[in-house]
């Protein structure tokens, strides 16, 4: 029911109405024990916290004396034990209540290290070790095993480069492509892979210029050369004929004065020299010189060198041998283990392609010794950095074999990624504890 006050009361008249009395101000009838002067309370105060002990009243004790509960006071945290009262009780002693309080209490895992995991967990509760990066669940009895959340692992790779073609009209073998293995540390992120092509055999005919080097691969900082190409033309000496250094050197013509090509050091040996009275030579490879006459002693097959030997795709593969040198005054070389084509002419089972590679490598071609029997020499294998096998003698149809390409593989323990949401690139297997990344061609190996 509204209360009739009185028309035109005079100022301090007081009206009492059901146990309450009023006061009137000049302009408006108020409660008594409110006053309409400093301890009014208005929405304007309200929003702007303005609302303090003295305009509240002793009915409501708030300490310190500045007990105004503003919006910044919320915002900077300061709302603390000390100003809500003895009521409110907050533990530990500094009560006060801020955005990364809130952030770590209410995330639903618990922040700790490997020894300062929770004493008292309950089943289902996770936490996170910031000193092994492992998110855990209690399972009741233990904790899981966890899931790790690593930043960068250790990989494993193997870098082959593209091999040498072999030389024409009694060429030398082709080198082996450059061989790099190690391990490297891998982060998140995108890495370019290059895989060489092989290099071409000498085309056919006479006074050709020595077969083609191969082409560099790369990954993750590293490169392994391509092997160099054989020698050409049993006639000449000097540039463009003579062998081409390489990750492994291309081997000479039946000429004394044609010198096999260096190595690289740490990638592969030098290709033979040439014998002398049609005595070729035989195409470095990663593990050892290409085969030749030596000069006062029992002649020496011009074999292409032999690869190395890694099971990083699990069996055993060799990997860069060199290619065989042709044949004349005596058979030609077989190509080295690790995909070295075969030297031709084939004769009697002799001049064969190595298949101790990835893929194997091609037999020289057939013909005949101490003739103008025109044939071509075998290719190296597919992805092995194998040399390319010398081609015989004469003018046509006798071209060098070519070269292998390289290849490029990384692999990894599985668990050591897991961390990582996804690893795309080359041809991806998992078997056992491993992870592999197989790259035949150039492409990319994305982390992320």
């Amino acid at each position: 029911m509204p209360i009739d006050f009185p028309n035109s009361p005079a100022v301090n008249d007081i009206y009492v109405y059901s146990g309450k009395s009023w006061i009137y101000d000049g302009t408006t009838w108020n409660l008594r024990g409110i006053a309409a002067g400093a301890g009014s309370i208005t929405s304007t105060e309200i929003a702007t916290g303005a609302v303090t002990a003295i305009k509240l009243g002793n009915d409501i004790s708030l300490t310190p004396a500045d007990g105004s509960i503003t919006t910044a006071k919320i915002a900077a945290g300061a709302v603390t034990a000390a100003k809500l009262g003895n009521d409110i009780s907050l533990t530990p002693a500094n009560g006060s209540i801020t955005q990364a309080k809130l952030a770590a209490t209410l995330s639903g895992i618990t922040i700790c290290t490997s020894s300062t995991r929770p004493g008292s967990p309950f089943v289902g509760q996770f936490i996170f070790e910031t000193d092994t990066n492992t998110m855990k669940v209690w399972l009741g009895a233990a904790w899981s095993a966890g899931t790790g959340h690593a930043t960068q692992f250790t990989a494993t790779y193997l870098i082959v480069g593209g091999a040498g073609g072999g030389g024409s009209d009694m060429g030398g073998g082709g080198g082996g492509g450059g061989y790099l293995t190690g391990t490297t540390t891998l982060a998140a992120g995108t890495y370019i892979i290059t895989v060489g092509s092989g290099g071409a055999g000498a085309p056919a005919g006479i006074s050709q210029a020595r077969g083609s080097s191969g082409i560099n691969s790369n990954a993750f900082g590293f490169t392994a050369f391509g092997g160099g190409g054989g020698a050409s033309e049993y006639g000449l000496t000097g540039a463009p004929y003579e062998a081409a250094a390489g990750g492994s050197g291309g081997g000479g013509t039946g000429n004394s004065n044609s010198p096999g090509g260096q190595g690289t050091p740490g990638q592969g040996f030098a290709g033979a020299s040439g014998g002398g009275n049609y005595y070729m030579g035989g195409g470095g490879g990663a593990g050892s010189v290409g085969g030749y006459k030596n000069p006062g002693a029992s002649f020496v097959r011009a074999n292409g060198g032999f690869g190395v030997a890694n099971d990083i795709l699990g069996p055993v593969y060799y990997w860069c041998g060199g290619g065989g040198g042709s044949g004349y005054t005596t058979y030609a070389g077989d190509g080295g283990w690790g995909g070295g084509g075969g030297g031709a002419p084939k004769v009697s089972g002799i001049g064969l392609g190595d298949n101790n590679g990835l893929n194997s490598a091609a037999d020289g071609t057939a013909g005949a010794l101490n003739s103008q029997t025109n044939v071509p020499g075998g290719a190296g294998g597919i992805n092995t950095g194998g040399g390319g096998g010398g081609g015989s003698h004469y003018n046509y149809n006798n071209q060098g074999g070519n070269g292998g390409s390289g290849i490029v593989v990384v692999k990894y323990l599985t668990t050591d990624a897991q961390g990582f949401n996804n690893i795309t690139g080359g041809t991806k297997t998992v078997s056992g504890l491993y992870t592999t990344h197989k790259f035949l061609t150039t492409g990319s190996l994305v982390v992320g």
